[in-house]
């Protein structure tokens, strides 16, 4: 049963969802689910209440614009590297299903690994990566 599905956003790069959303909705509708939309900031050396404010409305604002008001969702945010960020809400938030983008790999990418292929190999629940 999926009852609450993740999608992970970056606000700044429109190819880590632009694909993967519109799959989220139709699975979120198939299955009646909550959608948790996540943005995942960088680690900071500062407390994650210390981070530029204008980020949290900016992830309101997306759920606002690309999600119909038919289903169920919220905003989460989370602070480190993108891969843990994932996993930490898929624990706490006991999600279900992640459904992300993946883009085509770059040098970087085949020397530390994809995030997609990280939450993939560490996630406890199913992934689907949309590309």
């Amino acid at each position: 049963m999926v009852s609450r599905i993740l999608l992970p956003i970056d606000l700044d790069h429109i190819a880590s969802w632009k694909k993967s959303v519109t799959t989220a909705i139709e699975l979120t509708r198939l299955y009646d689910a909550e959608l948790v939309v996540l943005s995942v900031f960088p680690q900071m050396e500062a407390d994650f209440s210390q981070f530029p404010t204008h980020h949290l409305p900016a992830v309101e604002v997306f759920r606002r614009e690309y999600l119909p008001e038919d289903i169920r969702s919220r905003a989460i945010y989370r602070s480190g590297t993108v891969a843990r960020g994932i996993r930490a809400a898929i624990n706490q938030e006991q999600i279900d299903l992640v459904v992300m983008a993946s883009h085509n790999p770059n040098l970087g990418d085949y020397v530390m690994g994809s995030n997609a292929a990280n939450v993939v190999l560490h996630s406890p629940c199913s992934v689907l990566v949309v590309r």
